[in-house]
């Protein structure tokens, strides 16, 4: 049985891929740190090199909605990081759906790295923020203990 108050700490990074051919697809560095707060509430950072902390929002459900409600807390340099704003707030909504629980995201990767595109072997073409999306899902489905 697991301690309910517990708070758990969890990070990793967004690992280079290995394409069909062999070779490396070169991503840039993307770091996810977590925090889980029991199992009712959520933190997750997400961030470039740069490190930085410019949005933040939170996503719940209620009884109201289908989807989780959401609003944004933070945000610091409203003119260049509007895209990460929407994006905070877009994952705070799917991953709060998709665990059932309050869920605060900060999104911290700059617009010209999401702007470029990647190769992937499953897909043709992915663009960053999808990477990074599907990397967030496959940690909560690969290691659920830890959101």
């Amino acid at each position: 049985m697991t301690d309910q108050s517990q708070i758990n700490f969890y990070s990793w990074s967004l690992k280079n891929k290995t394409k069909a051919d062999s070779e490396t697809l070169q991503l840039p560095n993307i770091n996810f740190h977590c925090i889980r707060y029991s199992d009712k509430c959520l933190y997750l950072w997400v961030g470039d090199s740069e490190a930085k902390m410019e949005s933040l929002s939170c996503a719940i459900k209620t009884q109201y909605e289908k989807d989780p409600t959401a609003i944004d807390i933070m945000l610091i340099n409203e003119d260049q990081n509007n895209n990460s704003q929407n994006l905070s707030k877009e994952l705070s909504i799917r991953i709060s759906k998709k665990l059932n629980k309050q869920v605060f995201v900060s999104f911290n990767v700059s617009n010209s790295l999401l702007e470029q595109t990647y190769y992937q072997t499953d897909e043709p073409q992915d663009n960053l923020r999808s990477i990074i999306e599907k990397g967030i899902f496959s940690e909560i489905k690969n290691r659920p203990e830890n959101f």
